[in-house]
């Protein structure tokens, strides 16, 4: 169901000039990330998920097309846009109208969990349709994985909130060109990642979900 609670979604240019070099793209993501995080990072030859410690520096390979680094209070998006250059994105919920953000969004949202590729064998990740795969997740804080079991990401997805809820008259109180205009305006406003969540493998029950400062 819908959570009903209206946050603010917040986007804001971590790239003031324009873009940011992959040493000061590190910088950044050490500074903001006040907590541990999670931090995905993806190239030509291979995706790779890591767990990193507060103010500890992530690694940025110089490959690395794009990424993110996520906890439960940030998320902050990094694109190559060639020469060794990056635009940066911070997504986030903030109830303050900072003067520096660069777009807030009044949504309403709700937490989904994606599985990850692979089924947990006792030893590793693996996926039968891709034998060869290898899958690396940080999941070793995960000591009660059963056979079968997955991981999944849990994702924070935000909707636009319809012209009624801002009162209690609901859509009347508005003129059918605000109607109109919902209705035919995206669903899904933004996302953001939070966490990692492990699944049994027998009853797909959840068996924990991770925080990346536990």
């Amino acid at each position: 169901m819908l959570n009903k609670n209206i946050v603010n979604l917040c986007t804001r240019n971590l790239a003031e000039a324009g873009l940011l070099s992959a040493v000061e793209l590190v910088v950044k993501i050490r500074i903001l990330m006040e907590r541990d995080y999670f931090l995905i990072v993806e190239a030509v030859e291979k995706v790779d998920f890591f767990q990193i410690k507060k103010g500890a520096s992530p690694s940025i390979p110089p490959s690395a097309f794009e990424g993110r680094a996520f906890n439960e209070e940030r998320e902050i998006r990094f694109f190559n846009s060639g020469s060794d250059s990056f635009q940066v994105w911070e997504v986030f919920q903030s109830e303050a109208n900072d003067n520096y953000l660069n777009e807030i969004r009044r949504v309403s949202f709700m937490d989904r969990d994606y599985f990850l590729i692979g089924e947990w064998d006792g030893k590793r990740f693996f996926e039968s349709r891709f034998p060869a795969a290898r899958y690396s997740y940080p999941s070793d804080h995960f000591t009660e994985l059963t056979s079968g079991a997955r991981l999944s990401i849990t994702v924070r997805e935000y909707r636009n909130t319809n012209p009624g809820s801002k009162t209690d008259k609901g859509w009347t109180s508005y003129a059918a060109t605000d109607v109109n205009e919902f209705l035919n305006s995206p669903i899904l406003a933004g996302h953001r990642f939070l966490r990692v969540t492990a699944f049994s493998g027998n009853t797909q029950g959840k068996l924990g979900q991770y925080y990346a400062d536990n």
